[in-house]
């Protein structure tokens, strides 16, 4: 029995042919009934550089439909194929994640505007320490292990922050080991982010004033920045 074939031209915001796509439906090898109807198969003609580009700005193009889709490139200045092998979709998905990861870590906030998008968790350290309490792993557990069962894949921001108290240089390995705590827990219940840069550069941002007006010592300001924020974002 003979199959069906759906062609669509793929255009740029200019209307330049791109690339193209054919679904192919039909029935199963061997099959003689409506119940073998195989699932639709895409074939995805298009140029490496186009594709890329589509799938920095969403990453999930292909949805459930990556296991039927069959890649095949084309020249960037001619139709001609250059590679008819079939190419891993989740290959190139990672790819545009971890570029959208890098980019997503460099972003600072200049005007206190939260992004409506974004979520925030922040965990407090007590004086010198950066292990993570059981309340703290249990949360992150039931958080991001919660996310990996439902193949969510959130861009993540981690920064770490301590009191003024020690040297410049003591505060930043100290602040460096929190953020690496808070990393390392998040990849064991989130192992799609194993390969993800996480941590945000060092950079000092207090929460609190560590003094008071007659200049005594403010240990709750202290406490408060003692601390790691994770900023996250589900697209």
């Amino acid at each position: 029995m003979g199959s069906l074939h759906h062609h669509v031209h793929l255009k740029d915001k200019n209307g330049n042919i791109i690339g193209h796509i054919v679904n192919i439906y039909g029935l199963k090898k061997d099959s003689l009934n409506l119940n073998g109807l195989m699932e639709s198969e895409a074939y995805m003609y298009i140029t490496k550089d186009s594709l890329l580009k589509l799938m920095e700005e969403d990453s999930l193009l292909f949805g459930e439909q990556r296991k039927n889709t069959k890649l095949f490139f084309l020249n960037n200045d001619s139709p001609q194929l250059v590679d008819n092998s079939a190419k891993d979709i989740s290959e190139l998905e990672m790819q545009a994640r971890m570029k959208r990861q890098k980019e997503f870590l460099t972003q600072t906030n200049t005007t206190n505007v939260v992004n409506s998008k974004e979520q925030k968790i922040i965990f407090y350290f007590p004086f010198n320490s950066y292990l993570l309490n059981d309340v703290q792993l249990d949360s992150l557990k039931s958080y991001f292990g919660k996310l990996y069962q439902d193949k969510k894949f959130p861009l993540l921001r981690i920064e770490g922050h301590t009191d003024s108290k020690g040297t410049q240089e003591y505060n930043k390995n100290l602040s460096r080991k929190r953020a690496k705590s808070v990393e390392a827990a998040i990849k064991s219940y989130h192992k799609l982010l194993k390969n993800m840069d996480l941590i945000a550069a060092d950079e000092s941002k207090p929460a609190a004033i560590e003094t008071t007006e007659d200049g005594k010592d403010n240990e709750a300001g202290r406490q408060l920045n003692r601390r790691v924020e994770i900023t996250i974002l589900i697209e």
